[in-house]
């Protein structure tokens, strides 16, 4: 398992080669819809609690997170985005993720939270909308999940490679409270279309990593995050049209 500074370090030399194989977002081309997006191409600024297992990796252009299971208190093994306007009603969140380390009861993702809701059940105080992180359980053994604030839960059918790259498309309808979501590697991987997922609120910020929480059960878990885009105010036939549009003259 890596531990430490110096095994952060190891990590980074063992898959300083591992790139994105996605492309990379073009927010000029979203500028009417698009509300956040960002490709790791420079450092982000992204305010990390614990530096040494939450980072920018320049060399790979994209943001490394190790998770810890911890045995008291909250481990903080995150780093923040700069908080955007407020994404609320129909929306659609798109990114890639690599799975570079797994243990049990470790389950480090990506969140999205609102700064202007307090939430006293959550680590840090603020509201968490929805989140999607590589989970492995008893229950749920090494498998991609998405889940909501209002009890929505998925999970993928097959399990994520080590080192792979995939991405992620999540559109949200308020309408009907029903989400659709693709997971990609090279080809399909998972996808569901209209299925239930309740979501209460908006989010204005995410957060890459984990607060891990006892009992300890494993030790570490690591992910690498890229080409993050955040929509607002479309709907999945409009995200799938700009896709279309982009592809045909990239």
């Amino acid at each position: 398992m890596f531990r430490g500074h110096s095994g952060v370090l190891l990590l980074l030399v063992l898959l300083a080669g591992l790139g994105s194989g996605a492309a990379k977002p073009d927010a000029a081309s979203d500028s009417r819809q698009l509300v956040y997006s960002e490709d790791f191409s420079s450092d982000p600024g992204y305010d990390s609690v614990l530096d040494m297992y939450s980072f920018w990796d320049g060399s790979g252009g994209s943001y490394v997170a190790i998770s810890l299971d911890v045995a008291s208190g909250i481990g903080r093994y995150v780093s923040y985005s700069p908080a955007f306007d407020e994404v609320a009603g129909d929306f659609g969140v798109s990114f890639d993720m690599a799975v570079l380390a797994q243990d049990w009861g470790c389950y480090p993702g990506i969140s999205f939270q609102n700064t202007e809701v307090a939430d006293p059940t959550q680590p840090d105080s603020y509201h968490r909308t929805f989140c999607c992180q590589f989970w492995w359980s008893d229950h749920v053994v090494k498998k991609f999940t998405l889940t909501s604030d209002g009890g929505g839960y998925l999970e993928t059918s097959g399990s994520p490679n080590l080192g792979e790259w995939y991405h992620f498309d999540i559109a949200y309808h308020p309408s009907s409270q029903t989400v659709d979501w693709t997971v990609e590697s090279g080809g399909a991987f998972y996808q569901v279309t209209g299925v239930s997922f309740p979501i209460s609120g908006g989010f204005n910020r995410l957060y890459i990593g984990e607060m891990t929480q006892p009992p300890k059960y494993g030790e570490q878990a690591a992910i690498r995050v890229d080409n993050i885009s955040v929509w607002g105010g479309e709907t999945a036939v409009e995200r799938a049209s700009w896709g279309l549009i982009k592809a045909t003259y990239r």
